[in-house]
């Protein structure tokens, strides 16, 4: 949801809260639950203040369906405002993440590209980051320009276990019935799985294109492809989640949810990569949205 609807959203929260002030809301319960949603999870490569990679909309665009069973724990109440602690798991496998464009005085995104090229096109190494990259590395030159028109990409295979704690205020028209539940709070993650870091010869975007998360995509492909760097994960780290609802009602024995949507941010810096001692950092952000979730309480 985007920014500018945030004040309409907060005032209507208010609004509700106000008329809803005499009825006492009915707090959620420990629960088991099953939900019918998509993630659409992102990813970007950087070194330093260099883009190496990053996920877009226009090409390789694509949900896929959510984990679907999920454990739901009781939350605190003070008035419309409530605490409660959350625990998720996602699973993020992303291939052929296209490279990050240089911008130029054409000013290109993806989307211009492939709007401007209806059939399959290659990215051209100019357009890239890849000639300051090689500064950066001089010893990959020989790897990199093999390649016919080289650009760096990047492939994601990662499980992320999430555990934290949610702060929020929602409004209310019953004691059952709540509206637009907003709320937010820092996550202990732990993550497993593995990233790389590829060169293409060269990158090619194809003819074809097919709906993505609410718009067309076209798909990318990493030719020619050439491993640089591959970083082994298992740790513990730092995420933040923002979370919407847009209507629950909350029943003795069931919940049901309609519209949820979670944005969970995984962020990391790593210095081991096998290309040297370079400081690479990747930030993962999971979007995803549940068109319905059904909980039976205990």
């Amino acid at each position: 949801m985007r920014s500018r609807h945030l004040p309409t959203i907060f005032l209507l929260l208010v609004i509700f809260a106000i008329a809803s002030c005499s009825s006492k809301p009915k707090p959620r319960a420990n629960a088991i639950g099953v939900r019918l949603g998509v993630a659409y999870p992102t990813a970007s490569f950087a070194s330093n203040d260099l883009s190496l990679a990053a996920s877009d909309d226009a090409v390789n665009n694509s949900a896929t369906l959510r984990q679907p069973f999920v454990i739901q724990f009781a939350e605190s109440l003070e008035g419309h405002v409530y605490s409660q602690w959350v625990l998720d798991f996602a699973e993020v496998n992303l291939n052929d993440i296209p490279p990050a464009l240089e911008i130029n005085n054409d000013n290109e995104t993806y989307r211009s590209l492939t709007n401007k090229n209806p059939n399959e096109f290659m990215i051209k190494r100019s357009q890239t980051f890849i000639d300051k990259f090689l500064i950066r590395y001089p010893r990959l030159e020989e790897e990199i320009n093999s390649r016919s028109e080289p650009s760096l990409s990047a492939d994601v295979d990662l499980g992320i276990i999430s555990f934290g704690k949610l702060w929020g205020i929602f409004g209310t028209s019953s004691e059952a019935n709540r509206w637009f539940s907003i709320g937010g709070g820092p996550l202990l993650q732990y993550t497993y799985g593995k990233y790389e870091i590829n060169v293409c010869g060269p990158y090619t975007i194809k003819g074809d294109k097919h709906l993505g998360l609410g718009q067309y995509t076209r798909v990318g492909e990493c030719t020619n492809k050439g491993e640089l760097a591959t970083k082994h994960l298992s740790e513990f780290g730092f995420g933040v989640l923002a979370h919407i609802k847009l209507y629950s009602y909350i029943g003795d024995n069931f919940e049901i949810n309609i519209h949820e949507h979670d944005i969970y941010t995984v962020m990391g810096e790593n210095t081991d990569y096998e290309f040297g001692n370079v400081s690479t950092s990747v930030t993962i952000v999971l979007q995803d949205y549940n068109l319905f979730s059904i909980y039976a309480r205990f």
